[in-house]
């Protein structure tokens, strides 16, 4: 027969277990009070794959459950949705690598063309501040110069190649997919970088949902039908980055 001691160390690895983004059980005994004063995780390992056996426990986590997605209105078909969203989003939409003009693509016989005049002006002002006479670049390549542009096909200088340039969406106005699957952005040495979330990830989660993989009649098995062993060895699998299995 259960002790109140027991069932309050029920009661808070429960708590633990749903409020864990992960559902790591290991996680949620250790923040229960398994694991005895120094903490020891394969004692805590042990306990959660006991505890995720017992049939009161799995009704009380899925009760939960089920509530929770009542109250925020998720379902799996809306998780679904998401995750395909993500999984088919075009990358291109937050970040590409663009092959645009260089400077003598377009220019007037294919010479240096300029921004404009006051780019030109600023280009002749240092050549004069250099002391150098008749160094003042010369603007017969004209005015008008787009970076974006197309590589000019016959281009002398570039041979049509263009010049390579990264560019990064305005993420403020990414809508749809895209905004899915942007992920934040961070500062790297050579510049900042978009961050986007795994697509074959989220593609492996509907694959596995809809039942494409073979596998899939292995986890079909419940908590209850399983050894203490497989329930550690699964356990054990998820937090050395395996699928969440518990």
């Amino acid at each position: 027969m259960a002790t109140r001691r027991d069932s309050d160390l029920e009661a808070a690895f429960v708590r633990e277990y749903l409020a864990d983004p992960d559902q790591n059980a290991t996680r949620a005994a250790l923040a229960a009070g398994y694991g005895g004063a120094k903490r020891n995780r394969h004692s805590a390992r042990t306990a959660a794959s006991r505890l995720l056996k017992r049939p009161h426990i799995a009704e009380q986590i899925q009760a939960a459950m089920d509530a929770r997605a009542e109250r925020t209105e998720i379902t799996a078909d809306r998780v679904l949705e998401r995750l395909w969203a993500i999984a088919t989003a075009d990358p291109n939409e937050i970040s590409q690598y663009r092959r645009c003009a260089c400077r003598y693509c377009h220019g007037d016989k294919h010479l240096y063309h300029w921004l404009d005049v006051s780019e030109w002006e600023e280009a002749c002002a240092k050549a004069r501040d250099r002391k150098k006479p008749g160094a003042e670049p010369s603007n017969a390549g004209g005015f008008g110069f787009d970076r974006n542009a197309e590589p000019h096909p016959h281009c002398p200088r570039c041979s049509g190649e263009g010049i390579g340039r990264t560019h990064v969406a305005d993420t403020r106005r990414l809508k749809g997919s895209a905004r899915l699957l942007y992920a934040g952005m961070k500062e790297t040495r050579d510049g900042i970088e978009a961050k986007m979330h795994d697509q074959m990830a989220a593609l492996e989660k509907v694959a596995r949902h809809l039942g494409m993989f073979k596998e899939q009649h292995e986890h079909k098995h419940t908590f209850e039908s399983m050894s203490d062993d497989e329930i550690e060895r699964r356990i054990a699998a998820y937090e050395r980055g395996g699928e969440n299995e518990a």
